[in-house]
């Protein structure tokens, strides 16, 4: 049966995705999400007439509604490691990943999507356009191998990673007695 490519896989350009956040541009990610919860946390402060003792409240009030929360699993298949990740609403070009041999960071921003209506708003949930998490994986990786892939299909992520060869074991010699 062959594989049938979603939409968001067609169109996306032929890039490697798993390398291309830079340690420079995760540490500006880290920043730009901090101070985006941080002026929302504010916003939310302001709005409850500026009560005193709720500063974890809203901090996590804020980190909630600017940070989407991402879901993960790993699962070993003796070879490598697949790590999968729901990040619905995100395709794979609004994702940004960065891997190292003992960790994952998946970032991402996308354009938010309003539909104007002249109807009433009786209720509505927001999802967060951001998404930032850090994966500590339980087996050495090797990033630069062949074999690494990322897909992205009805909002999950799909990132398959060879595992990190074993260093040759040593042999030590037995020291003679005189």
């Amino acid at each position: 049966m062959a594989e049938r490519k979603t939409k968001s896989e067609a169109t996306a350009p032929k890039r490697d995705a798993v390398q291309a956040l830079t340690p420079e541009a995760m540490v500006a990610k880290f920043k730009e999400t901090t101070e985006a919860v941080a002026r929302r946390a504010f916003e939310i402060f302001e709005s409850s007439g500026r009560r005193i003792g709720r500063n974890l409240a809203d901090w996590l009030e804020a980190e909630e509604e600017v940070i989407h929360p991402v879901h993960v699993s790993i699962a070993d298949s003796g070879a490598a490691l697949t790590v999968t990740a729901e990040v619905p609403g995100f395709s794979l070009t609004d994702l940004r990943l960065r891997v190292e041999p003992q960790r994952v960071t998946i970032s991402g921003e996308r354009e938010s999507r309003r539909h104007a209506t002249t109807e009433q708003l009786v209720y509505s949930e927001r999802c967060a356009n951001r998404i930032l998490r850090v994966v500590t994986l339980p087996t050495e990786v090797a990033p630069e191998a062949k074999g690494r892939r990322a897909r992205c299909d009805k909002g999950i992520l799909t990132l398959v990673l060879p595992k990190a060869k074993a260093p040759p074991a040593t042999r030590r010699r037995a020291a003679k007695k005189a």
